[in-house]
């Protein structure tokens, strides 16, 4: 009796250990992430649901969030006002298609009464070792094309980038930086960042945002990208994809049959 009382122990505990890993590798495994700009002018803090689940809360205004574990496929995104509730009519809303192995970066553009959301595609995988990854994204309202430089060297990491656009990504040695936006094609310095740093291995994006075309309305924001995990897992539970799904039915499957056999044999060994 107590050889199948171990038997059964084991089998239980290869059963679930085998089920967890399938539904963690599903998961984690290719899966898009997505993560969220809020840059409309004077808006207030925003929830961000996917699908009618809460997935950031509170993002304020000339803010990004980390990034989050979605399943593929196609998902309704709304954006309302902070701590208003997922039944309240979004302020905006748009279906869009999100595809395995890929990041993305969802922008609010606009004012109050009128915006947008712009979506984009992300490349986070890391430079080498030595170097770093840069991107800009112009989205300040008000601004026409720019320049991006470095202000102590004559060096421009984007040359005429226009509103509602991202930039190549740019490639560079790690260090401190000071940063100039100018004017397309002329020396109008219109912002600057100094003393920004960047470490080697890293993937960064410098969002310009606010309304131009003075200094006082703009803002650089940096966020580091490549190789950073999710900030929290989703707010209201995980994003399981079908495959996931379907992953966790056949293992769960698997488990009843297993712990029906070590019961019927139990059993029968009783019988006899």
């Amino acid at each position: 009796m107590k050889n199948y009382v171990k038997s059964f122990t084991w089998v239980i505990l290869i059963l679930v250990v085998l089920t967890l890993g399938l539904v963690i590798v599903v998961q984690a495994g290719g899966s898009p992430r997505l993560r969220v700009a809020h840059a409309v002018a004077d808006g207030t803090n925003a929830d961000i649901y996917i699908d009618n689940k809460l997935l950031y809360r509170d993002i304020p205004y000339k803010n990004v969030s980390g990034y989050q574990v979605l399943a593929s496929g196609e998902h309704n995104v709304k954006v309302l006002p902070s701590g208003v509730g997922a039944e309240t009519p979004p302020v905006v809303q748009g279906k869009f298609p999100f595809a395995n192995d890929q990041d993305y970066t969802m922008i609010a553009i606009g004012r109050i009464g009128g915006f947008e959301l712009a979506l984009f595609t992300d490349n986070n995988k890391a430079p080498e070792a030595v170097n770093v990854k840069i991107l800009v994204i112009h989205v300040a309202l008000n601004l026409p094309a720019i320049d991006v430089c470095l202000a102590d060297r004559n060096e421009c990491l984007v040359a005429n980038l226009g509103f509602k656009n991202t930039s190549e990504y740019y490639v560079m040695a790690p260090g401190t930086y000071n940063f100039v936006v100018r004017q397309s094609g002329t020396n109008n310095v219109i912002l600057s960042k100094s003393d920004s740093k960047f470490s080697s291995g890293v993937v960064y994006t410098l969002f310009i945002m606010g309304v131009g075309p003075t200094e006082s309305g703009l803002k650089i924001v940096k966020s580091t990208d490549g190789g950073s995990p999710p900030d929290q897992p989703p707010i209201n539970g995980a994003f399981l994809s079908p495959e996931a799904l379907m992953v966790v039915v056949v293992a769960g499957l698997i488990l009843l049959t297993g712990v029906g056999l070590v019961g019927w044999r139990l059993a029968r060994r009783k019988r006899v």
